[in-house]
């Protein structure tokens, strides 16, 4: 080789030489027996030995305890060089963990190459490149530790987590969440929130997502249907997030709450087993008082006391009390047969507003605000009884006088109001408050104030706010009592707006006493009654055929050849209803008037459609004069052309 050839080799290799010296990498040149043959300045430095410690020395050495990413031994004869030696192959971005001989840990990225003589097919040794990716490492181990803590937390959390995009689907659940629903993990993954939700809740969830689409988020109580079909009531905090891939969605924090809703159930149940005690025990009570009264009153007339008038008057006035006690107690079981009008609330409360002063009292300053709202679906009377008792109680509450403020206005029920209270409808509502300046209720006591019976008044029955809480339910509403601002309550009574317009007042009719020639067919299962309406009718000129049942009331209906008027007929009867007997006896009879009378209705809210020109309701207890007059018009009714 020539001189100039040498030359140029030789500062060939003197330039790489420079070139590797100066490399941040380390680089280590091994022979076939993986022994060290040259290094550069940086492996010494991550390898922690000197060059003339690492001369010679094999990868075998166990000075290097060497490990894998997931902490566990790399063996030594898959290390990247000797892999190479053995296939002649590269190794490219091979990660070890490596402790230098002073027990300090740090992590190579290593990249080797095989080098080769002669066409030789085995190399003669193999060069490794390596770079500190400590820095890297411990970070993304820092990660992977940070992210197995917190799905351990997730995990093992006592409450659901679940997150899902704006169109219901799941996009991560905890096994928590999965178990809340009855359903795998794989199975909740591919699920979708509608799948556990109740149909008549839909709306209210659609707007809820819309608010966490824009970012909102809220608290309430919820209920989901499980996969097998049981119901599962949950707390759930729920707000807006931006999921992994950048669209918005929604997270939820949910805790099962089943369990303490059976027990407040349990605990419901046991107040109403104790509500029934003392309503039984009112009754009993109040009724034997009444019943003292008539039997008395009965055995002095009986015995031919010169007093007779003042005994009968005693019945009657007692009687009239049980009659209204009754109304009472059917007002509170929600079993109070009532007439459903569109009628407008603020109108009954502006029109009943006379009353109201004679019934506080002029220490108590009634204040109306009453702008006018869309209809109701209601009773007048019964409204105007809610009205009095609710303002009672607001008297009651104010011994040395205050002020009422009765106020109407509309308002619309969705979204969380409704998740916790399912038992209420999402809709439009009219509401009547009635907020007094009074002590208030205190927190003991709340849970209490609708149950019959119940009362902190030294004088009061229990049965005023029961009462009100029935005849709400019945027409479909809802009433709350909260704490006013200040001092005193405020009740709220929600009740359902109507879309058919209000009805005008109907004028009372003159008041009917004659009777008439015409035929009437009783049907009574109460031999008493049934005994006492027909001599009361017959006293009054009419001709009538009695029937205990309406069994029998068919046969006496087919037995007679001539006209039959009206029939009068009890609703809740053994055998067959007085529902189904008047069909039956207007398909034989076309012509005829038909007067339901009952004190008690399976069906109790009668609308407008089910009184035709040939039917009439007349409620138990009624009067002589009240039968006879509804008897008379019926009849002339039925004789107009």
């Amino acid at each position: 080789m020539s001189n100039t050839l040498q030359g140029a080799l030789a500062q060939s290799e003197e330039h790489y030489r420079s070139v590797i010296a100066a490399m941040s990498e380390g680089v280590v040149m091994q022979g076939v027996d993986s022994a060290i043959l040259a290094c550069n300045a940086s492996a010494e430095r991550l390898l922690g030995l000197r060059a003339a410690q690492l001369a010679g020395a094999s990868l075998l050495d166990l000075r290097w305890r060497t490990i894998h990413p997931d902490g566990s031994p790399f063996p030594r004869d898959k290390y990247p060089a000797i892999a190479t030696l053995r296939s002649g192959l590269p190794e490219r971005n091979v990660e070890m963990g490596v402790h230098k001989p002073d027990g300090t840990l740090i992590w190579l990225s290593i990249c080797t190459q095989p080098l080769f003589r002669n066409g030789d097919p085995k190399p003669y040794a193999v060069v490794s490149t390596f770079s500190d990716i400590t820095d890297r490492k411990q970070a993304e181990i820092a990660l992977q530790q940070s992210e197995e803590r917190y799905r351990s937390i997730v995990e093992t959390s006592l409450e659901g987590i679940w997150t899902i995009d704006l169109e219901g689907r799941t996009t991560f659940a905890n096994a928590r969440m999965s178990r809340m629903l009855h359903c795998t993990a794989d199975e909740l993954a591919c699920a979708s929130l509608w799948d556990f939700v109740i149909p008549s809740q839909r709306s209210l969830v659609e707007q809820q997502l819309q608010q966490r689409g824009q970012g909102l988020g809220e608290e309430h109580e919820f209920r989901f249907v499980a996969k097998d079909g049981s119901h599962v009531y949950a707390s759930v905090a729920a707000c807006a997030i931006t999921l992994p891939d950048g669209r918005p969605g929604a997270l939820a924090m949910v805790r099962d709450i089943t369990e303490q809703k059976h027990l407040l159930d349990e605990l419901q149940e046991a107040r109403r087993l104790e509500a029934v005690g003392r309503l039984a025990g009112g009754i009993a009570h109040d009724f034997n008082n009444l019943l003292t009264a008539i039997l008395t009153s009965v055995a002095l007339a009986e015995r031919g006391s010169r007093d007779l008038p003042l005994h009968l008057k005693t019945i009657r006035v007692a009687s009239e009390r049980a009659a209204g006690f009754t109304k009472q107690l059917l007002a509170f079981a929600r079993k109070q047969l009532i007439h459903l009008r569109s009628l407008s609330l603020s109108d009954v409360v502006r029109e009943f507003a006379d009353v109201l002063p004679r019934l506080v009292g002029e220490q108590i300053e009634i204040v109306i605000q009453t702008p006018n709202t869309g209809p109701v679906l209601g009773d007048r009377n019964q409204i105007e009884q809610v009205l009095v008792n609710v303002v009672a109680n607001a008297r009651d509450a104010m011994p040395h006088g205050g002020r009422v403020l009765i106020a109407t206005r509309e308002t619309r029920l969705e979204g969380a109001q409704l998740l916790s209270t399912p038992d209420v409808q999402p809709g439009d509502y009219v509401v009547l408050s009635v907020q007094d300046s009074g002590s208030g209720i205190d927190e003991t006591t709340r849970p209490h104030i609708f149950e019959p019976f119940f009362t902190t008044k030294e004088h009061g029955t229990g049965l005023g706010l029961s009462t009100c809480y029935g005849i709400v339910k019945q027409l479909g509403g809802h009433i709350w009592v909260k704490r006013a601002p200040g001092s005193g309550s405020i009740f709220e009574v929600y009740l359902p707006r109507s879309s058919e317009p209000p009805h005008e007042r109907a004028r009372p009719a003159a008041p009917l006493s004659k009777g008439g020639h015409e035929t009437l067919l009783i049907v009574e299962d109460d031999e008493l009654v049934c005994e006492t309406l027909r001599r009361a009718l017959r006293a009054v000129g009419y001709s009538v055929l009695a029937a205990p049942d309406g069994q029998r009331a068919l046969e006496l209906a087919d037995e007679y050849p001539q006209t039959i008027d009206l029939l009068i007929t009890d609703v809740v009867m053994p055998k067959l209803s007085g529902r189904h007997l008047a069909e039956r006896l207007l398909a034989l009879r076309p012509g005829l008037q038909v007067l339901f009378v009952s004190g008690y209705l399976d069906q109790i809210v009668l609308p407008d459609s089910i009184s035709d020109t040939q039917t009439h309701f007349l409620p138990k207890p009624y009067t002589l004069d009240s039968v006879v007059c509804t008897v008379r018009e019926l009849l002339d009714r039925a004789a107009k052309p």
